[in-house]
């Protein structure tokens, strides 16, 4: 066997095994997107004063998107309700508030447009939510 003929013997498995791996890769159901966590930073103003927020309110937590600047806002409303979480189609993630009681932060975020975001927060085994367009 000559060498174009080995070359083109192992072009031709290569080409088989990824057809055969991209078809099986295909057929796969979809993952789930990777939980993206960010530590939001504090700020010393209240989000909500300002037009062009959503927001859902626990018990423990408030939650806010603001679609204009990509942001997701964080209150702790008591001692031990960090976090607010988001989910979008393609993404999901948590914005946390380490920063206590009575405090915001704020988690920019770079969402795709023009796409349906859950925000919620949890609280007592009930999830609080709000669904609005990024």
């Amino acid at each position: 066997m000559n060498f174009t003929r080995v070359v083109a013997v192992v072009a031709g498995i290569l080409l088989s095994s990824s057809v055969s791996a991209g078809v099986a890769m295909a057929a796969s159901p979809a993952a789930r997107p990777d939980l993206e966590v960010d530590g939001g930073q504090l700020i010393d103003w209240d989000p909500t004063k300002f037009p062009g927020k959503k927001c859902v309110t626990s018990p423990g937590t408030k939650v806010c998107y603001d679609a204009g600047a990509d942001q997701v806002y964080v209150l702790n409303r008591v001692k031990d309700a960090p976090a607010g979480w988001w989910n979008t189609p393609s993404r999901r993630g948590q914005c946390i508030n380490s920063h206590g009681k009575g405090k915001w932060v704020v988690c920019q975020k770079n969402f795709t447009e023009h796409q349906n975001i859950t925000i919620w927060s949890p609280w007592d085994g009930k999830p609080y939510k709000l669904t609005t367009r990024t």
